[in-house]
């Protein structure tokens, strides 16, 4: 493994307006349903865009009120972006920013969207990605071991605890050589 990918993740409320769902026309709906939906598609576009390395997840999602003939007047769910290259985390963030805001204008609701947590991305020392050991090592001390061991060379990694493991490989590489 050679990096470890930057995080950002979101947290979003799209509020409309909860209408009884048989006597309100298509036209006249404020549905925060249809706005998260549009933004969980502009979301997986975003990771797309920036492939192969790009990740774009929706986690979580909660609606209200949760009822089978009602309108839903307000989503909140989760947004979780993923890139090895800071500055391609930064357009990842613009372009959702830009595209919540164009969704929820298009449709009539309020947005809340706030960033909640900032993880930079960790270029691991090129001595230690060199010395495979160290991925050995790493993985030696994990219950996932075989996992691991499959991905020694990888050019990113999803596991945010790697960089941890990076520094402890590196430490014990140079005490060896």
């Amino acid at each position: 493994m050679t990096d470890a990918q930057g995080q950002c993740w979101y947290e979003i409320t799209l509020t409309g307006q909860e209408a009884h769902a048989g006597p309100t026309p298509m036209p006249r709906r404020r549905d925060a349903l249809l706005g998260a939906s549009r933004v969980v598609d502009l979301m997986n576009r975003i990771g797309l865009d920036h492939a192969p390395y790009g990740c774009a997840t929706v986690g979580m999602m909660q609606v209200h009120p949760n009822s089978r003939n009602v309108i839903l007047g307000r989503v909140f769910f989760t947004v979780d972006f993923r890139h090895p290259d800071d500055a391609v985390l930064a357009k990842m963030d613009a372009a959702l920013r830009k595209g919540v805001a164009e969704i929820a204008n298009g449709i009539g609701l309020e947005t809340e969207l706030e960033q909640i947590f900032y993880y930079a991305p960790v270029a691991f020392d090129a001595a230690c990605v060199k010395w495979r050991g160290c991925c050995w090592w790493a993985a030696s001390r994990s219950n996932t071991a075989q996992c691991w061991a499959a991905t020694c060379n990888s050019t990113i990694c999803a596991n945010n605890t790697m960089p941890c493991f990076s520094r402890l490989a590196r430490s014990r590489w140079k005490a060896k050589n």
